[in-house]
């Protein structure tokens, strides 16, 4: 995976934005936050007690999750996505929420600009469309020393490859469903 590959992976959600945006499609409240495969993996659980503490939901999409923490564990949220329209989606559904702030960035940008580092940072699903080369030394210089890193990727790439045993970027499809309409 190369920066041509996150451009790819940025235009690809920001259609997908856009799609959602001129259809209107309302941006429900999750029930949970799921770090697995949908209905299968832990929860909010696997956060602890973050109340008071600087957390950034890197790759924050529409902003659900980061709407959830901060509404279940009173945490101060930075939710991260690269993509205007998804931005966009989260600022109008959540926007103005207490203890929640939407940015407009880079992943890899923003963390290597943060004036003050952050206690936990989380993604679902988000960081398998980084390269991690680029990724992993601005996540260290972002994460307060004691903080923790929680996130999940998919177990297996769109081609159906499984996950390497070495920090390896490879490019990703991101595949969308059809819409009729």
């Amino acid at each position: 995976m190369n920066v041509d590959s996150e451009q790819e992976n940025a235009e690809a959600w920001t259609a997908y934005g856009t799609h959602h945006l001129q259809r209107g499609t309302l941006v429900p409240d999750p029930g949970r936050l799921d770090f697995g495969f949908w209905g299968t993996g832990p929860g909010l659980e696997v956060l602890g007690d973050i109340a008071s503490l600087r957390v950034l939901d890197l790759g924050c999409g529409t902003g659900k999750f980061a709407a959830l923490v901060a509404r279940e564990r009173a945490a101060l949220i930075d939710a991260v996505d690269c993509s205007p329209t998804q931005h966009q989606r989260a600022v109008t559904r959540y926007g103005g929420r207490r203890g929640l702030r939407f940015v407009l960035a880079d992943a890899v940008t923003h963390l290597r600009s943060t004036a003050e580092p952050y206690d936990l940072i989380y993604s679902v699903h988000g960081l398998g469309y980084i390269n991690p080369h680029r990724l992993l030394p601005a996540l260290m210089q972002a994460l307060k020393p004691g903080g923790r890193l929680v996130f999940s990727v998919l177990h297996t790439n769109s081609a159906g490859a499984p996950p390497f045993n070495t920090v390896t970027p490879r490019p990703e499809i991101l595949r969308w469903p059809a819409v009729a309409g």
